[in-house]
């Protein structure tokens, strides 16, 4: 581009007849879809009335507005549970022009309304779609919403899902966060409050309600360092213990959940999770072993004799087969942990380590090894890769010639884009769920 994409608040400089055009143009193959979303047919009488409601922002380039969205709260007399939170602020009218999009401006847009949004004291953010627009559903998915409630709008013609992201993760509750950065940096003593933050932390990481690690706008992956160091507080300030699960017995610093049922996971004996640890309902647990920290998203099956280290992240609808080792991480603080995002595949006596991350939809062989310094050849494309496998991508293992000729070394090697081969092959089996 030939100038700088700016980001700014809706001014008099700008025209609600080019604001109204640019949603028409946006949400055109949405008609086309057959879905009435408002933004298909609205004039410029309730434009003016919609951003009147709160803060419009847009994208500009060369002068020409090329995205908007709208923040707002939501008023309390809405239809779905969700949007009468009042710690819920809610974003509409997200539009970027069709010839930019692709581009980044709509992660652009997406990244400026969560700052604005927790500056607002919002703890979570949250918009609709339609439930048939399943491409718009991926797209939030993959920066970190999850769908959290359904609404029937009058003014459209479909059911809408609500979809969600935590904002208070990314600095936390700013009194707790503070006083476990402070007893972080104390090598001498721990209060009693930073005592109590600390149980307080643990509980909301068994509760899902914070996470270790979460998805930006981007698509790129946060550490949140001050969980981590409450974590390893934790077991600076425990005393060894011993502790009983059912028929099993241990001596440790950290306790041992339970009461599944209530929690809506299947947990099979004697699987393990670690206090500090969030399985969501509808997961399922082979024999296994979770560690403290770690997040396991719904429908995700964790298989006989796989590990979840601590503070690894595992996305929904994985399975980790036997054996699988899912690295953990808890030093360095910045350090981002392992990455499993939704609907992966990992074959048998798998590892992810080094804070790794793997994307949405890949599968991984059985036997796979990766590690940070683990070349990933691309047999398609004939790059070379480290740290990451790209979405869908279908990985099994190999080896690379050195320079020389005179050895090889292990390699991951990428050898098609997952296809509906692929898909039958990995497919989750409902009737063992």
């Amino acid at each position: 581009m030939s100038a700088e994409v700016k980001v700014r608040l809706l001014d008099e400089r700008d025209s609600i007849d080019e604001l109204t055009n640019l949603l028409h143009d946006a949400y055109r193959v949405l008609a086309e879809m057959g879905f009435r979303y408002v933004a298909t047919w609205q004039g410029p009488d309730i434009t003016r009335k919609r951003i009147a409601k709160g803060k419009c922002f847009v994208a500009t380039h060369d002068d020409r507005l090329i995205g908007t969205v709208l923040l707002s709260y939501p008023p309390k007399n809405q239809p779905c549970d969700w949007y009468r939170r009042s710690d819920v602020a809610l974003f509409q009218q997200f539009a970027v022009a069709p010839d930019m999009q692709g581009t980044g401006i709509g992660s652009q847009l997406l990244g400026f309304v969560e700052s604005r949004a927790r500056e607002l004291g919002a703890r979570h953010l949250a918009c609709d779609t339609s439930e048939g627009a399943t491409h718009l559903i991926r797209y939030y998915e993959r920066r970190g919403f999850r769908i959290v409630d359904t609404c029937d709008w009058e003014a459209t013609n479909y059911k809408s899902v609500i979809l969600s992201k935590p904002l208070t993760t990314q600095t936390g509750d700013i009194g707790m966060q503070q006083v476990i950065e402070q007893a972080f940096e104390n090598k001498e003593s721990v209060s009693s409050e930073a005592r109590e933050a600390v149980r307080e932390t643990l509980k909301q990481l068994s509760a899902g309600k914070i996470r270790v690690a979460e998805k930006q706008a981007d698509g790129s992956w946060k550490a949140n360092e001050w969980i981590k160091k409450a974590i390893l507080l934790h077991f600076r300030t425990s005393e060894m213990r011993a502790m009983e699960a059912g028929a099993l017995h241990f001596y440790d610093k950290v306790d041992v959940q339970g009461d599944w049922a209530a929690k809506g996971a299947r947990v099979v004996p004697p699987a393990t999770v670690r206090e500090g640890a969030y399985i969501a309902p509808g997961a399922i647990l082979m024999p296994s072993y979770v560690n403290i920290g770690a997040y396991v998203d719904s429908g995700t099956m964790v298989d006989t004799w796989s590990t979840v280290g601590s503070c690894a992240q595992i996305g929904k609808n994985c399975h980790l087969s036997g054996g699988v080792g899912i690295g953990g991480v808890l030093e360095p603080m910045q350090a981002t942990p392992v990455i499993i995002e939704d609907n992966v595949f990992i074959g048998a006596r798998s590892e992810v380590a080094e804070g790794c991350i793997v994307r949405e939809g890949a599968v991984m062989a059985m036997g796979c090894y990766m590690g940070k310094s683990t070349k990933i050849y691309n047999a398609m494309t004939g790059e070379t890769i480290f740290g990451e496998i790209p979405e869908r991508a279908v990985v099994v293992p190999g080896a690379l010639p050195s320079r020389d000729g005179s050895h090889q070394t292990y390699a991951l090697i990428i050898k098609k884009i997952r296809d509906e081969k692929t898909d039958a092959r990995t497919a989750l089996n409902d009737t063992l769920r």
